[in-house]
């Protein structure tokens, strides 16, 4: 196997790189926003699951009772409708940090499983990948109940199709060589007298 992401550094996030940094990093990403608690006793883990889960399992009513497929593709993945209105805006993020930035990072996972002598690296980096995507959705969700379709077109569109595009060397190589992408997150820490990451 080819590596284009993963580097042996002796400092900074890249060192302690593995699954377990990968899916607090991913996971927990979103708490970086101050829009967003960062303290396990403020996140509603168990209605953000249960939440996630449902609209992942029923994507079409959820998408149907959001408005439809026109609102649903106009807010995840064009604002044809109102590209000046805010409320069109979730797409860049999905093409941003799902398709080009968890692809990324799960062809650096994959790269790490086969160095450390794993079989089937890529399987173990999608494990990784979907465990550190739920967790986020998760927390992202919090305490909502309804219909949300930033799970749906995340799970079934940009993380599935960025973990294919970089599957692929040409893709790989000309993300890494030609245009740089890279995972370079904080070093999560767990503060215990508040119980945040």
């Amino acid at each position: 196997m080819n590596y284009f992401f993963l580097r042996d550094q002796d400092a900074g996030t890249d060192a302690i790189f593995n699954p377990g940094s990968a899916v607090l990093n991913l996971g927990f990403d979103i708490t970086r926003s101050n829009s967003y608690p960062n303290s396990f006793q403020e996140i509603d883990f168990q209605t953000g699951f249960s939440n996630t889960i449902y609209n992942l399992v029923h994507p079409g009513d959820t998408i149907k009772r959001y408005g439809g497929f026109g609102e649903f593709f106009a807010h995840e993945f064009f604002p044809y409708k109102d590209p000046s209105n805010p409320e069109y805006t979730q797409w860049m993020p999905n093409y941003t940090l799902h398709l080009l930035g968890q692809g990324m990072v799960s062809r650096k996972m994959t790269e790490w499983y086969h160095r450390e002598g794993y079989d089937y690296p890529r399987l173990w980096a999608i494990g990784t990948m979907l465990t550190g995507a739920f967790l986020n959705e998760t927390v992202e969700n919090n305490s909502y109940r309804g219909g949300n379709t930033d799970p749906i077109a995340d799970f079934y569109f940009f993380n599935p199709v960025g973990i294919l595009m970089y599957s692929f060397d040409p893709v790989a190589r000309f993300f890494s060589q030609t245009i740089q992408v890279e995972f370079w997150p904080g070093q999560p820490a767990l503060i215990l007298n508040e119980m945040a990451i």
